[in-house]
């Protein structure tokens, strides 16, 4: 643990009601639950100069086992000093102090995430400091944590304890698809769904603004549906939730969820990128379409192939460049958009012919382009062993889903049904026969 001497000072006697954001502020993530206003003044305002302003996040969300603390100092030096006490302990967990809007992310190549635990942060720190050195732990939900480790190396040692028991949990331990932030809470990048349009190329519309449904795409096929179900519970009251395998990727789910109120729908549409279990939900709302008719800063990825996930995707084609937005919808042509953040991207993401292990057809995005019905591009042969490896993921799953599929009701097959892709999906349109015993 990192030891810092302090000089003890009175502490601020701010109201909270300036805007932490703005100014020489620091971001503080897996704070204790319980920890208070005067701890935390106290630990932040005690070594340096006055804490100006601060605020709690998450401190009523049931869903984070953590919450956070926005503080913001009156000059660089103390923002600075706050700055090293990154990883020391507070009421029992090692924080994570960093700027507003810092950039630091998980990264695949040195994070392992680990399901299935009820445990705290600080548990999984020193069981997998053994392993190596530790940039942070953080979880995100009470279910799952990531574990980044400084060198990559460290990453197969801690895959090696995957089954393995912590505390009397059989950790399931899984790399991570792709970068996820560090920061659980920052501020939303658009404030409203017409700036957001403006900046995606999206068409809007006003009908937009009262909407209350959205679509949610590549969720993970394995994730459990109620694991879904509450992060997307956390943001308001759900009417009305539908998850299915989806047709666009065959080894992701989708969902349609209905809130209550469109304030809400329109905040967890502002809100991305939504990270969840080692990658990220895409939320598409049903008012909107992608509206320009060409577009300097976009790609088009024709006859998308549906082995390939949106997560896949994005890590692909943030090499060539920052990547602002995915649109992947269309489960007829398998097209998928793709809309950087400068025109230079767009040249590297051209040259691009494979992602994933499988081959892709990449072209400037017209309008006209993505009307022109071109089929699924040819696949590699022989097959990678990213192919092989899902494909043997998706058998595991089919098996798992039949076994829970056998202990629902006796059902009859509709035989007008058919599977958008037989091989890897089962026919689950059905008639429930109910029998009654007299």
């Amino acid at each position: 643990m990192n030891k810092v001497k302090r000089r003890d000072k009175q502490p601020s006697t701010s109201d909270g009601t300036d805007n932490p954001d703005s100014g020489y502020a620091v971001y503080v993530g897996n704070l204790a639950k319980s920890t208070t206003k005067e701890v935390l003044w106290d630990f932040f305002g005690s070594g340096r100069g006055p804490v100006l302003d601060f605020c709690f996040r998450l401190e009523d969300c049931t869903y984070c086992p953590t919450k956070v603390a926005l503080i913001r100092f009156a000059n660089l030096e103390d923002q600075q000093w706050a700055l090293m006490l990154n990883q020391t302990l507070l009421d029992g967990n090692r924080l994570l102090v960093t700027e507003v809007n810092s950039d630091a992310v998980f990264t695949p190549k040195n994070t392992a995430m680990v399901m299935n635990l009820k445990i705290s942060e600080e548990d999984l720190y020193k069981r997998f400091r053994t392993i190596g050195a530790i940039e942070a732990v953080l979880k995100p939900a009470h279910n799952y944590g990531y574990v980044g480790f400084v060198h990559a190396e460290s990453l197969e040692g801690a895959m090696n304890l995957h089954n393995q028991f912590l505390k009397g949990f059989k950790m399931n331990i899984q790399p991570i698809r792709r970068n996820v932030s560090m920061l659980l809470e920052r501020s939303p990048e658009f404030g409203s769904i017409r700036e957001k349009c403006g900046a995606l190329g999206l068409k809007y519309r006003p009908e937009a603004e009262s909407e209350t449904r959205l679509l949610v795409t590549n969720i993970p096929r394995q994730t459990p549906e109620e694991d879904a179900l509450a992060y997307f519970e956390r943001f308001g009251k759900i009417l009305d939730w539908v998850m299915e395998k989806s047709a666009i990727s065959v080894m992701t789910n989708s969902a349609g969820v209905t809130y209550l109120d469109p304030k809400t729908a329109r905040k967890v549409f502002l809100a991305g990128p939504h990270y969840f279990q080692g990658g990220c939900l895409d939320v598409f709302h049903p008012q909107l379409t992608y509206g320009e008719v060409s577009s300097k800063l976009a790609v088009l990825l024709q006859g998308t192939n549906t082995f390939i996930t949106n997560d896949e995707i994005f890590e692909a084609m943030s090499e060539c460049g920052p990547v602002s937005y995915i649109h992947r919808v269309d489960a007829v042509r398998h097209c998928t958009i793709v809309r950087f953040r400068s025109a230079d991207a767009v040249i590297q993401a051209l040259k691009v012919k494979q992602i994933a292990g499988e081959n892709v057809l990449v072209t400037n995005y017209t309008e006209r382009n993505y009307n022109s019905g071109v089929p699924p591009y040819p696949e590699m042969f022989p097959k990678t062993s990213t192919r092989l490896e899902k494909e043997e993921t998706l058998s595991y799953l089919m098996e798992q889903e039949q076994r829970a599929e056998q202990t629902r009701l006796v059902t009859v097959p509709d035989e007008s049904y058919r599977s958008p892709s037989e091989e890897y999906y089962r026919n689950e349109g059905i008639t429930v026969v109910v029998h009654f015993k007299s």
